[in-house]
């Protein structure tokens, strides 16, 4: 589809495997082998990524991509790598890493040779620090829902310690804090919008980026899809 970038979350298994998966539980996007639902909750941080293979995470989103099984970070870095596409990763709370994870799935990066196609995203600024403490050419995004002071302060230190980082906030929320961004000279991207709002088009140009689930922002924000 002529994406620059795609944005994956990334967590582990019990087996210390790391693959890509919004949820902290399988249930949303897996199945059963024969396509059933589950019938207990799994978190995928409580099976192995040999147990993880039972499962179909295909099939809920239609019969075409029934068989799917969870792909591994070093799948979604070599076709990147293959392809030219810069990546996204995420690093969600919810999936409770600790400080070697963190430096483990950046240097799984390194090893790929992706790391200046890569940004780091998290709204944990903590697991930021990390990052940029290891590794502070490394391009980072804070997102929170509702950007704060102290948001705008950590990114403005970071930025005047060298480091590339931006703030990234909700689509409802961003003309709130835009001003202040501006201020602080800190760069601003904006996601969780839908990709046929018709305001979409008609963003200030300091917005750097635009995260939204559309598979072809152009084509749907036609007039005639509208």
């Amino acid at each position: 589809n002529n994406f620059a970038y795609v944005e994956p979350d990334v967590c582990y298994t019990s087996d210390g495997v790391p693959v890509l998966l919004h949820d902290a539980t399988i249930n949303r996007t897996a199945r059963n082998a024969d396509g059933t639902e589950l019938s207990s909750t799994i978190n995928i941080y409580d099976i192995t990524y040999a147990q993880s293979q039972n499962y179909d995470f295909g099939i809920w989103k239609g019969a075409t991509y029934a068989g799917t099984k969870i792909p591994k970070l070093i799948e979604l870095l070599a076709y990147a790598k293959k392809v030219g596409l810069g990546l996204y990763i995420e690093l969600k709370p919810s999936h409770g890493y600790v400080t070697e994870d963190i430096l483990d799935i950046v240097g799984v990066v390194k090893s790929y040779g992706m790391l200046k196609n890569t940004t780091f995203v998290s709204n944990t600024q903590g697991y930021l620090n990390t990052i940029l403490t290891a590794y502070p050419n490394v391009r980072c995004g804070l997102i929170h829902d509702t950007v704060t002071a102290d948001d705008i302060t950590w990114a403005s230190g970071k930025l005047l310690a060298g480091n590339d980082v931006f703030i990234s906030t909700k689509y409802d929320n961003y003309t709130a804090k835009l001003t202040e961004c501006i201020s602080a000279n800190v760069p601003l991207e904006i996601y969780g919008t839908a990709s046929t709002d018709p305001t979409l088009g008609q963003i200030g140009d300091y917005i750097s980026g635009v995260t939204c689930n559309a598979l072809n922002v152009s084509l749907e924000m036609r007039d005639d899809v509208i």
